[in-house]
């Protein structure tokens, strides 16, 4: 409670009450011999002389307090009832949000799904590039004889050999029938006539090409052959030599009974080497 309230609660005759008794309890009658009756008032009393000691118990009663001048604090605890509960208060906002946790540790393998059903078909692939050739095989077994073919034709007269030596006299034998005696063949000395590749024969494909030679106007064939190179006719392969009906207009052979003016033939490079040449000749005599 403040000096103030109790200062406007106190009268005049609280005062003077309040002296005499004071004088009384120190053992003196000089104040009530000096000061006269209702001669102390407010004015002559020290502002914060009088103290909560000196007063008397229950000198201050509720008619001395006025009205609505007391608060809660000049009560002493447990004093004043509590009053029934406020309403809840509004919620307040959001706190910051904490740190981040640590992390957990890796949970349990979850059990294998069931398998899926299979997607259809992929789209065709393209076609892959085409590989490089692989080296030539080794060449093959000879194959068996073929059967014989048909008698060819009866061809030119040859020339004739040298004389032979001398056989044995035989038995004599018996006398034959005296044939028809038949014209005396001939014909002027034989020529041959070369042609050789005028490039090497090939490595890659097939490897094989077929070269002609031809006699001049006026000649005819009698003969003929070739090699696979001047000097490695062993690299190759010579698969065919035959008469040509007439190269190089006609190189197909001729027909059974008739002449020809060229000779053929087709070589196979069967080791694959570079740089072979081959050479085909053809035996002529002057046409009858």
């Amino acid at each position: 409670m403040s000096y103030t309230f109790v200062r406007s609660q106190f009268s005049f005759a609280n005062v003077t009450s309040f002296i005499a008794l004071t004088v009384a309890l120190g053992g003196t009658s000089y104040a009530a011999v000096v000061l006269p009756k209702n001669s102390v008032g407010s004015a002559q009393i020290k502002r914060s002389a009088v103290k909560t000691s000196d007063l008397a118990v229950d000198a201050v009663t509720s008619e001395k307090v006025a009205n609505g001048t007391l608060t809660a604090a000049d009560f002493a605890t447990g004093q004043l009832a509590s009053g029934p509960a406020g309403p809840a208060g509004q919620t307040g906002p959001a706190g910051p949000g904490g740190p981040k946790g640590d992390v957990g540790a890796p949970g349990l393998a979850g059990v294998a799904g069931a398998a899926g059903t299979a997607g259809p078909p992929g789209v065709k692939g393209d076609s892959g590039a085409t590989g490089v050739a692989g080296a030539a095989g080794l060449t093959g077994a000879t194959g068996p004889t073929g059967a014989t073919g048909a008698a060819g034709g009866t061809g030119l007269a040859g020339v004739t050999g040298a004389t032979g030596v001398a056989g044995a006299t035989g038995a004599t034998g018996a006398a034959g029938a005296t044939g028809v005696t038949g014209a005396t063949g001939t014909f002027a000395g034989a020529t041959t006539i070369k042609a050789t590749a005028t490039a090497d024969l090939s490595t890659v494909g097939t490897k094989k090409e077929s070269y002609s030679a031809s006699c001049p106007a006026g000649q005819l064939a009698v003969g003929g052959g070739g090699r696979s190179d001047d000097t490695q006719s062993e690299l190759a392969i010579i698969t065919s030599s035959r008469p040509a009906h007439s190269p190089p207009t006609n190189n197909e052979p001729p027909l059974d009974g008739q002449t020809f003016t060229g000779w053929r033939i087709t070589v196979f490079n069967s080791t694959t080497s570079p740089g072979l040449r081959p050479d085909v000749w053809v035996i002529c005599v002057p046409a009858p």
